[in-house]
């Protein structure tokens, strides 16, 4: 990819959540709680410190870890989406933390701040959204004070070889055979296989290179936080399960967060998502009936780390 291939597929991207903001805002207040508090937890903030938040989206970070600095303390959250900084920037009005944090239209491999200007840098689930993270690393770490803290996550599976790998293969082996059973489906899989059996693979990437990658992510986030510079860092990982009540929902929280589903639903001819549709559709109707459920599993891997003194 070129460096112009590079600026549109970042337009492009932030772009392909506009049609799926208040999903976004809905499934976010719903599912990241636990891995929000995660985050905070390694990051270790307090008074006054600055924070930026990169790839803040609807600010769920953000405005969570405001608390932690203040008073004194500030937090810009960065985003390409105007749609969803537009949702951060109402929340931030209406709990009245305008003054302390603050949004703005910033793309995360040019991060338009002096050397030196925060003292910890967040990223949730952000950088494999970048087609260049570790570029996107190094800016964060230029703009880190010497000895700032660093806490990305990224959505993954467990760690190969760790505990929790083994625990997530037993719950693997087991949601296969109800899979089986036609007693459950599981997201985004289950839309991603029909999105790829139903539309056509695209002249252009819907995801970046490392947003393909699977067992070897955990390895890889690891190797660019450590090319880029930090030290000492730590890996945690942690995973949860939610449970949908409708096939509407099922199908809408799929669409909203798999950048794979979401950009080719949007380009799908009217024949083809009805087509689409209406396979998905029957198959969830199909599972109820035989007592089944729809499971969205979610996962972080957090890495913390800090700039040399």
């Amino acid at each position: 990819m070129t460096r112009t291939d590079f600026e549109s597929f970042k337009v492009k991207d932030a772009a392909s959540y506009d049609a799926v903001v208040d999903e976004f805002e809905l499934f976010s207040r719903r599912l990241s709680q636990p891995l929000v508090s995660r985050m905070l937890s390694l990051a270790h903030s307090r008074p006054p410190e600055k924070i930026l938040d990169v790839g803040s989206g609807t600010g769920q970070v953000a405005l969570q870890v405001a608390p932690y600095i203040l008073p004194g303390g500030k937090v810009v959250g960065v985003d390409l989406s105007d749609s969803m900084l537009g949702v951060a920037k109402n929340k931030a009005a209406a709990l009245g933390l305008d003054n302390e944090v603050g949004f703005c239209r910033m793309d995360g491999e040019s991060l338009a701040f002096h050397d030196g200007s925060f003292d910890v840098v967040l990223s949730l689930f952000a950088l494999l959204h970048f087609p260049r993270p570790t570029v996107a690393v190094k800016e964060m770490f230029r703009v880190l004070r010497p000895g700032g803290r660093l806490v990305v996550a990224v959505g993954s599976r467990a760690p190969v070889f760790s505990w929790s790998f083994v625990v997530q293969a037993f719950k693997y082996l087991h949601a296969r055979e109800l899979e089986l059973r036609g007693k459950l489906l599981l997201a985004p899989h289950f839309l991603d296989a029909l999105v790829s059996k139903h539309l056509p693979e695209p002249p252009e990437a819907d995801q970046t290179s490392l947003a393909h990658q699977s067992l070897n992510r955990t390895s890889s986030i690891v190797k660019i936080i450590q090319e880029a510079k930090f030290i000492d860092p730590r890996t945690f990982w942690c995973g949860h399960d939610a449970l949908l009540d409708t096939a509407e929902e099922f199908w809408s929280i799929q669409r909203t967060f798999s950048s794979f589903a979401r950009k080719r639903l949007a380009r799908a001819p009217k024949n083809k998502l009805d087509s689409l549709q209406s396979e998905f559709f029957a198959t969830c109707q199909r599972v109820r009936a035989r007592g089944g459920e729809f499971r969205y599993p979610f996962a972080a891997f957090y890495v913390a780390a800090q700039r040399p003194m």
